[in-house]
């Protein structure tokens, strides 16, 4: 099969016709990404209980979570069955549980809303969010680092690329994006390290 890259990112070959949803989902996309990175630094302030107060931080956090939330339901409106329901409601219930979580443990609201983040990168597709980060297996040992990210014609996460070195192991394979689970900051998928010798090696075509 071959591949093709897009602004950095290798694409397989059925995934180059499209690689952004119609126009007016597009701008869905851009607001989520733009409600995203408000997430992102508010989840930052409340991690570094920001010099400006902790009460400027927890507003940041408030409305950063407000502004996700209606992007949310905007991307939603205006593509259709892009935002699985099950996703959309589980989104919508973390959103809640993170303004809960703001009155009674500000850290774990963080660490919430860093998750909220990470999951959302299959909507936006920006792979720079994944890059560079350990993927963990389901005993919490580093599989390798992500170097790469394959999206899919509509503009959704398909696999993650993994490069594993060391220990005489110098290798790159491939992760199904479904299989990965997120818990704040971490990306995990439910793999040992033996079950790392079925996948097979990643070539860049």
């Amino acid at each position: 099969m071959g591949s093709a890259k897009v602004h950095g990112v290798t694409l397989p070959e059925e995934a180059r016709t499209e690689t952004q949803p119609p126009e007016q989902g597009g701008q869905a996309q851009q607001l989520m990404k733009e409600a995203r990175i408000q997430l992102e630094r508010a989840a930052h302030k409340l991690d570094l209980e920001d010099e400006t107060g902790p009460e400027d931080a927890l507003r940041s956090a408030r409305n950063a979570l407000e502004e996700f939330d209606v992007s949310l339901e905007q991307l939603d409106q205006s593509l259709p069955g892009y935002v699985p329901l099950e996703l959309a409601t589980s989104l919508s219930k973390q959103v809640d549980t993170a303004r809960l979580l703001l009155d009674t443990d500000r850290q774990a609201a963080a660490s919430n809303m860093h998750e909220l983040v990470l999951r959302v990168t299959d909507l936006t597709a920006e792979a720079d969010l994944l890059i560079g980060r350990p993927l963990l297996g389901k005993s919490g040992q580093a599989l390798g680092d992500i170097s790469n990210v394959l999206i899919t014609a509509d503009g959704r996460v398909q696999a993650l690329v993994v490069d594993r070195q060391g220990a005489g192991t110098d290798r790159q394979f491939t992760v199904e994006w479904r299989t990965i689970s997120i818990s704040g900051a971490n990306l995990t998928a439910d793999l040992a390290e033996d079950d790392l010798l079925q996948l097979p090696d990643y070539v860049a075509q």
